[in-house]
C-alpha cells in the first residue's frame, strides 16, 4: 500500500492512499479541468456534471405531495384528494366530478363575453336544477265526468299540458308521484257543468288521504260554478302522490267554459329540495 503525497503551499499535505490490495487498479482522468469530488464533499456536483436521469430510489425525496395525494417525480395523477382551490378559472370545456359510485357531472360555463358570479349559499344541502325539479299541467279534457251526490270524487286528469318528469299518471290513477324530495306547490281547480243547490268542496289527497281542502262554496243554482285549491305539500321523492277530488252534496259532472284546459286542473313544481 502506498501513499502519493500532495505538499500545500500553506503548509498542509493532501495523501492520496492506495488501498491494501493484490490486484490492480486503474483510476483515468478525464481530459478537462475541474476538481476531484470525494464522498465528503457537498455542494459541488452540477446539473451538468450529470449524464442521463437519476433512478428516483437515489433521491431522498422521490416523490411530490399536492393535496394528499403522493405523485413520484417523473409521474403523473389523474385523481389528486384533499386539494384546495382558491378562485380557480375553469376552461370552456367545463369540470368534472366523478360519483361516489359512477358517472360524471360536468361543471360547463356558458359562452359568454362577460363575467356572472353564482354565489353558493353558507348552507347544507342539494343544488337545484331545472333537470331535478319536477313540474306538471294536467286537466280533464272536454270536462264531463260524472260526480256522485256525497260522495268524495278523484277527478280524471286525463290530458297533460307538460310533465317534466313524467312523473304525472294521465291514464289510469291520475296521479302525480315525483321522484325528487322535496316541497311542492300544488294547486287546483274544479268547474261543474250543471247548476247544483248544494255545497261544492274541492280537496287535495295525499297518499289516498285528505290534506288540504280549498274553498266550500254553497251554491245557489248557477253553472259554471266550481273551487279552487293551492297547498304547499312535502313528497319523499319515491312513494308519496298526490290527487284531486271532489266533494259535492248533489249529483252533478263537470263543465267547462269556452277553453276546456282552464276548468278543471291540476298543476305542481317543486319549490325547494328536501
Amino acid at each position: 500500500m502506498g501513499n502519493l503525497v500532495f505538499q500545500a503551499t500553506l503548509g498542509g499535505q493532501v495523501n492520496l492512499v492506495g488501498p491494501n490490495t493484490a490486484s490492480i487498479y486503474n483510476i483515468n482522468v478525464p481530459s478537462v479541468n475541474g476538481n476531484l469530488v470525494t464522498t465528503g464533499d457537498t455542494g459541488t456536483v452540477t446539473n451538468t456534471m450529470l449524464a442521463g436521469s437519476i433512478a428516483n430510489a437515489k433521491l431522498l425525496n422521490s416523490s411530490v405531495t399536492v393535496g394528499s395525494t403522493s405523485i413520484a417525480l417523473g409521474a403523473s395523477a389523474t385523481t389528486v384528494a384533499g386539494l384546495t382551490l382558491t378562485t380557480p378559472t375553469i376552461s370552456s370545456g367545463g369540470a368534472n366530478f366523478n360519483g361516489s359510485t359512477s358517472g360524471t357531472i360536468n361543471l360547463v360555463a356558458t359562452a359568454t363575453a362577460g363575467s356572472n358570479t353564482a354565489t353558493l349559499p353558507a348552507a347544507t344541502g342539494t343544488v337545484m336544477v331545472s333537470g331535478n325539479m319536477p313540474a306538471f299541467s294536467a286537466y280533464q279534457n272536454n270536462p264531463s265526468q260524472s260526480i256522485s251526490a256525497s260522495t268524495y270524487t278523484k277527478i280524471q286528469l286525463n290530458t297533460e299540458d307538460f310533465d317534466t318528469a313524467n312523473a304525472f299518471d294521465s291514464s289510469t290513477n291520475y296521479r302525480f308521484t315525483p321522484q325528487v324530495a322535496g316541497y311542492y306547490q300544488i294547486s287546483g281547480q274544479i268547474l261543474y257543468g250543471s247548476s247544483i243547490l248544494a255545497r261544492t268542496t274541492v280537496f287535495i289527497y295525499k297518499n289516498g288521504s285528505q290534506y288540504r281542502s280549498g274553498s266550500a262554496v254553497p251554491q245557489n243554482g248557477s253553472n259554471n260554478v266550481g273551487n279552487s285549491i293551492s297547498c304547499l305539500v312535502y313528497l319523499n321523492g319515491s312513494t308519496d302522490y298526490i290527487e284531486l277530488y271532489a266533494y259535492v252534496g248533489a249529483a252533478t259532472t263537470l263543465g267547462y267554459q269556452a277553453v276546456v284546459t282552464d276548468s278543471c286542473y291540476m298543476t305542481g313544481v317543486l319549490v325547494r329540495g328536501a
